[in-house]
């Protein structure tokens, strides 16, 4: 038998309706106005520009807070999730109280368990944040769960369960913009739903609701309430990394991080910053949500740079969200984002009785190349002077604008000659060394208008000059490059190659190169390419491709030193000057052009991963899998964001036992601790073990202790695999490098006394012709010899094993902190 279709909410908020207004919705209205006394609402004088720096002054058009959808009307656009309508008045007060629901929660158990109701809630949510379910599933969750145990032991209905972040939901500001003309209107009040609001460029007429049918806004969270979350959060972990760099004595020409970096030191002393305060890099790009429609989502995102990378990527926040079909106008988005960072002020906050008080201030940000010039408002790479770093104004080589190299760097740019054409520019309306105008980035503290927009090697590297070279050997025929008829060689040697667990893919064939992501590039790079090409390519080409291969792997090791970054520069200017005589002049494209700025930016920033956009694209990938249907895209996005940061917050409110913890963990895959030391697996009786190994045991630490045997173990970001290890068909990581040198084929792995030892035979090692720092030949030597005992302490990296014909290779991995 069909149910009866459900009815539209909310209709009495229509134009002329005579529905009659429910006591829950006067309730609330009563409740708020006691709260937030009503304000003036200008409702058809909204002046804005989407091109004039100062033109909006948002005090103007700003109104009270309360221009959210309500839960009913999201599900009703999110594909009819769920069918709940609103709670009555008693239903509604004990939900508006909803501490005092966890509270008795807190009191209650589950029915002959020991398990409390928020324990169980916390799990519950754990669940649905770390799964992705629709709201619909989790009606149905909460239903299962319900009737299962016969009582309500948790929120019997989205409505309620939603609840918990309602205020923060609430907090949020929405940002009006022109249906039309992308205008910029202002902050609008849910109390002129249905006057009358007009465009003051394009002079079109809108309506509250008309905006929020049509996505014509953008939201901006509260990033003062971020920041203080998130320290919160990571209160233990920031305070420790913060004493460790206040006692860190500073090597001038070493770079292990951001915190290394010249201009990073530069603007903390500019500032007169104090050890505890805080500095943020931030990004913005764009990624279309759906494949059949040009609509496209634009968060700005940051990080705290102050955390230790693996927290700082795992933390990276959603500060504002923008969908539409067009590109942000970025003096008025970007504007909103410098606004919250000047409203900061002084957050205080404690750890374990140690009070502490940070101002905080974003000094970077990572972005690619269209990304940069709009935030700039300068011109794109394929307009004269598109380079933000140098003054080289291009040379229009076809239709497209080239960067041949003249053998002398052009004259760089400083901040003053930036910051003054920028002003110069939006008074006389006319662009300046490629400056159009001013920069919303013009009103952070401390930043520079060059170097604080540094390159970043994802789109310049990988996706940009490594791709570029690859397709011009494999697509462009007729050439004295091409090798596209040895296609299937290529295929057979890249196919055959076994890389390390830790690498997200194995090799995807050449012929679906077009489908590689960012990270199948770099792997390409630094490790496949030259065992595949090797005697496919021409010698000449191969040298010319081994000094960018080169250049880019001293920029990308743990710890730069200043040699490194000027053996660097000097094989980046070898590298482009060769580039029109071994190609074209088609050749010199704006990728090439960035290289001869990859040096000073590793000593502005540290090494080149920290300055990448990886988490910045992990982050948008995450923010897309939120979405789930077609209608308030941002809204959707913005609301599981709050619900993950009210997770976080109970997590810190509820100890969970030993048993509920582990269960936790398994619900959550992002609870993996990367760089942790530990075996893996099943212990397995160590009755038996080789001889050498235990005369090796005997010669270093005089007696053998009870040990036993794993096949697999994880120390740092390596998971290292015994050779005895079979399970593996299509991955190898029995290969490492030592911190004495040696590389090493781990024969066993065995755990005992607290220590982790590795029984391992020493590869016979020799120079590779390619002469690249990363890579060397390799043989094994015969079964009983160069067997060496080595702990989890002396592993300094894992290694990439390739064997081609009868010469095989060995790569090690640039660095320690970026995910395979």
């Amino acid at each position: 038998m069909s149910e009866k279709a459900r009815g539209r909410y909310r209709r009495y908020f229509e134009p002329d309706s005579t529905e009659k207004v429910p006591k829950q919705t006067l309730w609330s209205q009563r409740k708020k106005a006691k709260t937030n006394p009503a304000v003036e609402q200008p409702t058809a004088d909204f002046v804005s520009t989407a091109t004039s720096f100062d033109a909006v002054d948002p005090s103007q058009v700003e109104g009270p807070s309360d221009p959210w959808p309500d839960s009913t009307m999201l599900d009703d656009d999110e594909g009819g999730d769920s069918d709940e309508s609103e709670p009555d008045e008693g239903e509604a007060e004990e939900c508006d109280s909803f501490q005092q629901f966890f509270d008795k929660l807190s009191e209650e158990t589950l029915p002959h368990q020991t398990t409390t109701k928020a324990e169980a809630f916390l799990l519950l949510l754990s669940y649905v944040v770390t799964a992705g379910l629709t709201w619909a599933q989790v009606r149905g969750l909460l239903i299962l769960i319900n009737t299962l145990f016969g009582i309500n032991v948790v929120p019997g209905t989205t409505y309620f369960f939603r609840k918990l972040w309602k205020d923060k939901k609430e907090a949020l500001k929405l940002h009006f913009f022109c249906q039309s003309c992308h205008g910029y209107i202002g902050q609008i009040a849910r109390a002129t739903g249905t006057q009358s609001i007009t465009c003051g460029f394009c002079e079109k007429k809108s309506t509250f609701q008309s905006l929020m049918r049509a996505a014509s806004f953008f939201i901006m969270f509260d990033l003062k309430k971020q920041i203080e979350a998130l320290l919160t959060h990571v209160s233990g972990t920031l305070l420790d990394s913060l004493q460790r760099l206040r006692a860190k004595c500073h090597v001038p020409g070493v770079y292990s991080d951001i915190t290394d970096g010249d201009l990073y030191r530069s603007v903390r002393n500019q500032l007169s910053m104090a050890w505890s305060d805080l500095t943020l890099t931030f990004n913005t790009d764009g990624a279309p949500v759906f494949e059949s429609s040009k609509f496209s989502i634009w968060p700005v995102q940051f990080f705290v740079n102050e955390l230790p990378v693996p927290a700082r990527w795992n933390h990276v926040t959603i500060s504002a969200l923008w969908f539409s079909k067009l590109h942000p106008p970025m003096n008025v988005f970007m504007t909103r984002f410098v606004d919250e960072v000047k409203n900061i002020g002084v957050l205080s906050w404690s750890h374990a009785g140690t009070a502490v008080a940070s101002t905080v201030h974003a000094v970077l940000a990572c972005v690619d190349s269209p990304a940069r010039a709009s935030v700039l408002n300068s011109k794109q790479y394929n307009g004269y002077f598109g380079c933000s770093w140098c003054l080289q104004e291009g040379t229009p080589v076809g239709r497209t604008m080239k960067y041949p190299w003249n053998g002398e760097p052009a004259p760089e740019r400083s901040h003053a000659r930036v910051f003054n054409a920028m002003l110069r520019a939006g008074q006389f309306k006319n662009g300046i060394d490629g400056i159009k105008g001013p920069s919303a980035l013009m009103k952070l503290r401390g930043f520079n208008l060059v170097w604080g927009l540094p390159p970043d090697y994802m789109h310049c590297v990988l996706e940009g000059v490594t791709k570029q070279l690859t397709e011009l050997w494999l697509a462009d025929s007729g050439r004295t490059f091409y090798i596209g008829k040895e296609a299937k060689l290529l295929e057979s040697r890249l196919g055959a190659i076994k890389p390390p667990i830790t690498f997200s893919r194995t090799p995807r064939p050449l012929s679906e190169r077009t489908f590689w992501k960012a990270t199948e590039w770099r792997h390409w790079l630094l490790f496949y390419s030259f065992p595949c090409l090797a005697g496919v390519l021409g010698d000449s080409y191969l040298s010319h491709f081994a000094l960018f291969a080169k250049a880019v792997f001293l920029l990308l090791t743990d710890v730069v030193r200043e040699s490194a970054i000027r053996e660097a520069e000097k094989l980046f200017c070898t590298f482009v000057s060769q580039m029109s005589t071994l190609y074209d002049d088609e050749s010199l494209t704006f990728n090439v052009h960035q290289l001869l700025h990859l040096s000073k930016a590793t000593r502005m920033f540290g090494p080149l991963w920290g300055t990448s956009t990886f988490p910045f694209e992990d982050g948008i990938g995450q923010a897309l899998r939120l979405v789930s249907a077609a209608k308030f895209v941002p809204v959707q996005v913005a609301e599981r964001c709050i619900m993950r940061e009210s997770y976080h917050t109970l997590e810190r409110q509820i100890a969970l036992p030993a048993r509920l913890a582990s269960a936790k963990n398994d619900l959550d895959p992002g609870c993996k601790k990367w760089f942790q030391t530990c075996v893996l697996g099943v212990p397995h009786d160590a009755v038996g073990m080789p001889e050498c190994f235990m005369n090796l045991f005997v010669n270093r630490h005089t007696a053998v202790p009870e040990l036993s045997r794993y096949s697999r173990a994880q120390v740092g970001r390596a998971v290292i695999h015994a050779a005895d290890y079979l399970a593996p068909k299509k991955t190898c990581s029995c290969y490492v490098k030592m911190q004495d040198g040696r590389y090493c084929y781990v024969l066993g792995i065995y755990a005992g006394s607290g220590l982790i030892y590795f029984h391992c035979q020493s590869m016979v090692i020799s120079p590779c012709t390619f002469d690249l720092p990363q890579t060397v030949c390799c043989e094994h030597p015969p079964s009983q010899e160069n067997h060496c005992l080595y702990s989890s302490n002396d592993v300094l990296a894992q290694c990439v094993f390739i064997s081609v014909g009868n010469v095989s290779y060995l790569s090690e991995l640039p660095n320690s902190q970026e995910k395979e």
